[in-house]
């Protein structure tokens, strides 16, 4: 996304911040379903706070092991979901 970024170990809520995004971003063996949907909300919350409003989104990459190539997951809310593309989903 680039803009900036916020050094891991800071313990802040977001990640990174563009003109147009916040987020977080989560490089992890496991995260159930659950977390992914409070961190979603989360940068949502934190996003639409903003002045002017940002969007919220999670990055997501799977570490399977080493050798193992997973895909970035770019997770949104459906609030954020409508935002994106001016409509119903």
């Amino acid at each position: 996304f680039g803009g900036q970024r916020f050094p891991g170990n800071a313990g802040g809520a977001l990640d990174f911040e563009t003109a147009g995004f916040v987020g977080q971003v989560k490089h992890v063996k496991q995260l159930s379903l659950a977390e992914l949907e409070a961190l979603a909300c989360e940068v949502e919350r934190i996003g639409f706070q903003k002045t002017p409003p940002k969007l919220g989104v999670v990055v997501v990459k799977r570490r399977a092991g080493k050798g193992q190539k997973t895909p970035r997951l770019i997770v949104v809310t459906e609030a954020v979901w409508r935002e994106l593309n001016g409509g119903p989903v």
